[in-house]
């Protein structure tokens, strides 16, 4: 699996930094090779260019940091989901927000909140 295809470490990161920087990004290339046994079975090194050229890619508004948002954007491009599909999630997502909304103000009305 190549290391775009699975964005959990970086994921993990974000979630105990909310943020990543160059240096952390460096941490999480240079761990996802000497984890990854094709990596390490071809001898596979990423140079310093390649490195802050990827960290380029994620880091959409350019502020020398990736948030989470720029990784679910990213993921999202990167993933075989189609346009039909992340439309459908997105209407269901929305569809579950506002029955929440709606059971809220219904409590609320019954004096049950």
């Amino acid at each position: 699996m190549s290391f775009f295809e699975n964005l959990d470490l970086v994921k993990l990161q974000l979630n105990k930094f909310k943020f990543i920087d160059y240096p952390t990004f460096t941490e999480i290339i240079d761990s996802f090779l000497k984890q990854s046994h094709y990596c390490k079975d071809n001898k596979i090194t990423i140079s310093d260019d390649i490195c802050k050229a990827l960290f380029l890619v994620f880091d959409i508004d350019d502020s020398g940091e990736i948030e989470p948002e720029e990784i679910t954007i990213f993921d999202g491009k990167t993933t075989s989901v189609s346009k039909e599909e992340r439309i459908g999630n997105e209407i269901k997502e929305m569809i579950i927000k506002q029955l929440k909304q709606m059971q809220t103000i219904a409590m609320e009305t019954v004096g049950l909140k």
